[in-house]
């Protein structure tokens, strides 16, 4: 009796979670991915619950006459966010921020990544045999210049560096790229700390810091991060990783009538917090530091978009440790910004001045070696980045160890 009872009680419940079981199949088979708008923008649905600001992933969704963008690239995480897809081959269309037009003059560019979901070039060399002696294992940590938004990878940092040390050296190079747009310092904090428990420790790391931690944001990483490592958060985070939950969530959202917004003249609205406020930004640069010091890791730090008091502070905490810095943000208060007009080639100039029109470009000669967006390096600026922080690794005598 006791049994039956017992079964009685189950059998609805089990009946439900067989079907939902079915149902949830169904939606992974026929490759559903539910979205949200934000300003009449498709999102990825993980993407409403990060802390950063992933500029990428606001345009327009692949439809008739709209644009492509990377989306497909990511993937939520729960310690990092999100994360890069693994095995990835995805060609990206190229749009202004705003997302309402192609930027013509630049191509499409790719994104591949390996089995761990790590960007890396078309034709990637072969890892280093594990019993190889002679080898440097080089890690690159930061957001979206790093990545190299906007590039195929072979014309980024990440692409560009390995090569210049492999040719400088007959030692074995295995480079991981660990950045990722919208990447900032709490984030890199978590790779390191995985990367010294794995067997593949680098001899040397190059950071970049500064990107995004200035991003002003709803709400600042340690509050988004103490949400989602509780047991509560932990418990939603693996139920909103099921489609059903999403399909759901998605067709309530779409239900709930659209709250109007009554003007009562203007208003200044509240300046929003910094994604990482400058204090704490110093705390987890000296953490990072700290970390790599502990475990014999030399570290090169760069700085490449970022607002001036957080490059005179990460200034200064490299001067306080002794450690190489290179400084994008002043290299391009430089007139010449290090390059020639006899450098560049005819195509590009007139790629540069269907962008910027020609008396912009005279005018401002930094912008020769930036996207239109005025942060993000173009296939001129990582070429000049590159040859200097390759420099910098060379005059270290950090490829001769």
């Amino acid at each position: 009796m006791k049994k039956k009872n017992t079964v009685t009680i189950l059998l609805p419940f089990l009946s439900v979670l067989f079907f939902l079981g079915i149902f949830e199949i169904t939606l992974n088979v026929i490759g559903f991915s539910a979205l949200f708008y934000e300003n009449g923008v498709g999102i990825p649905f993980w993407a409403k619950n990060t802390p950063s600001v992933l500029g990428a992933l606001k345009s327009e969704l692949r439809q008739d006459g709209k644009l492509s963008d990377d989306t497909q690239a990511y993937e939520e995480d729960l310690t990092l966010f999100y994360k890069l897809r693994s095995n990835l081959n995805l060609t990206v269309r190229f749009y202004d921020l705003s997302g309402e037009k192609l930027l013509a003059p630049f191509p499409n560019w790719e994104i591949i990544t390996d089995q761990h979901g790590h960007r890396i070039p078309a034709n990637s060399p072969a890892p280093c045999p594990e019993q190889t002696v002679n080898k440097i294992n080089i890690a690159a940590l930061g957001g979206s210049s790093f990545f190299g938004w906007g590039l195929d990878y072979e014309k980024t940092l990440g692409g560009r560096i390995p090569e210049l040390i492999r040719a400088s050296t007959d030692q074995c190079i295995n480079f991981t790229n660990y950045a990722a747009p919208g990447y900032a310092l709490s984030q890199h904090l978590k790779i390191l700390k995985r990367i010294i428990k794995s067997d593949k420790k680098p001899a040397f790391i190059i950071l970049d810091p500064t990107s995004n931690a200035d991003v002003p944001v709803n709400m600042p990483d340690k509050e988004v991060e103490a949400a989602r490592q509780s047991p509560i958060g932990t418990s939603r985070y693996y139920i909103s990783r099921l489609k059903t939950f999403q399909l759901m969530e998605m067709i309530i959202s779409r239900l709930k009538p659209t709250s109007s917004t009554i003007e009562e003249g203007p208003e200044k609205s509240p300046s929003l917090p910094p994604r990482i406020p400058l204090g704490e930004y110093e705390a987890k640069l000296e953490s990072f530091i700290l970390l790599t010091q502990q475990n014999q890791i030399k570290l090169l730090i760069v700085g490449i978009c970022a607002s001036k008091n957080y490059i005179e502070t990460t200034t200064r905490i490299a001067l306080k440790h002794d450690l190489p810095f290179f400084d994008f943000y002043s290299f391009l208060q430089d007139e010449s910004c290090g390059i020639k007009e006899s450098e560049l080639a005819d195509s590009r100039i007139k790629q540069l001045e269907n962008i910027y029109g020609k008396e912009l470009l005279a005018e401002k000669k930094h912008l020769k070696i930036l996207f239109p967006d005025t942060c993000h390096p173009n296939e001129t600026g990582h070429e000049i980045l590159s040859n200097v922080v390759f420099t910098k690794i060379q005059n270290l005598g950090w490829l001769n160890q």
